[in-house]
């Protein structure tokens, strides 16, 4: 990681997007694209990444990272990935959350690695390597200009609570770096942390009053300003793109939106959601499927009474 921000100015001549967490289903992707009108030489797409893993071809996903007009952050899958290629504590733990389809592509390059009686790797491990090197370069956060003026910010998973956290400083490498790597129980805040969405993992979100009760027990610390734009976020899982107090999860696992062996979606809430920036409008697709969604959005004035939240310090 040369830059942990990636600035993006408006685009003026086609429309932008960002998808939620994609972990390999690259043919429901490419549903997305069709149905989108996707159009390469105007439009662009941004993700939050999880390229890689669950799904039936990572592979083809993380290719994606050397088209021009695909954009995506650092996401807690890539850097086990990463890790486990090129060392680091997280590495330890790819095979066991879905990297088993990189096992004989990582030990090839270790083999290569010895320094006794190396190997060298298979031109496909090559090719893959290069790969490597571009997760190697991707931000912890990437802020897009809008057409009217505004801007988002678009990470992996959380901004770490109990920080004031305004646009300057997302905007300030170094502060992004500091914020990026507060530790949550799992890791890195930006790539790892669950503190907004976790009370809501593949819950049923349909009832208002009970998302507003559970946000009211959580608001207290949350990096809510009016000097902070809206982030879009994926990492923890959502039975719908759940925008809480300033900030979209866009994770609708689309990894678990595949037919089972009866013809039947086992969990039919499930499939790659997309948000496209300037109309704010939603989408969710299918390998097969593609359709309009609405998005649960909890404000600050349906979780907390002003009063109180006056007196938050």
């Amino acid at each position: 990681m040369k830059q942990p921000i990636r600035h993006y100015e408006a685009n003026t001549v086609g429309r932008d997007f960002v998808i939620g967490d994609l972990h390999g289903c690259f043919d429901v992707f490419l549903n997305l694209l069709t149905n989108l009108n996707f159009d390469p030489e105007k439009d662009r797409m941004f993700s939050v990444c999880d390229l890689v893993d669950r799904g039936p071809d990572s592979r083809a996903c993380l290719e994606l990272l050397r088209e021009h007009w695909f954009n995506a952050c650092l996401a807690n899958h890539e850097q086990m990935m990463l890790e486990a290629f090129k060392g680091g504590y997280m590495g330890q733990y790819w095979f066991r959350n879905g990297g088993l389809w990189g096992l004989d592509l990582c030990q090839q390059y270790h083999d290569s690695q010895k320094s006794v009686d190396p190997k060298p790797m298979s031109e496909d491990g090559q090719k893959f390597m290069e790969l490597i090197g571009l997760v190697e370069e991707l931000p912890f956060v990437m802020t897009v200009d809008l057409t009217n003026g505004k801007k988002v910010h678009i990470i992996h998973a959380e901004l770490p609570p109990g920080w004031v956290i305004t646009d300057a400083m997302m905007a300030d490498p170094e502060q992004v770096l500091k914020m990026a790597q507060v530790q949550s129980h799992d890791g890195d805040f930006f790539v790892w942390g669950r503190h907004k969405y976790y009370s809501f993992f593949m819950t049923d979100l349909s009832n208002k009053a009970k998302n507003a009760r559970v946000v009211k027990n959580m608001y207290k610390g949350l990096p809510v300003n009016e000097n902070l734009s809206h982030v879009i976020s994926g990492h923890t899982k959502v039975q719908r793109a759940l925008t809480i107090m300033g900030q979209t999860n866009l994770d609708t696992a689309c990894h678990e939106s595949y037919k089972n062996a009866h013809g039947s979606r086992d969990r039919k809430w499930a499939g790659l959601t997309c948000l496209e920036l300037n109309t704010w409008k939603f989408y969710r697709a299918t390998d097969t499927e593609f359709f309009d969604v609405e998005p649960v959005v909890v404000n600050i004035d349906d979780a907390v009474d002003t009063a109180e939240l006056k007196e938050q310090p």
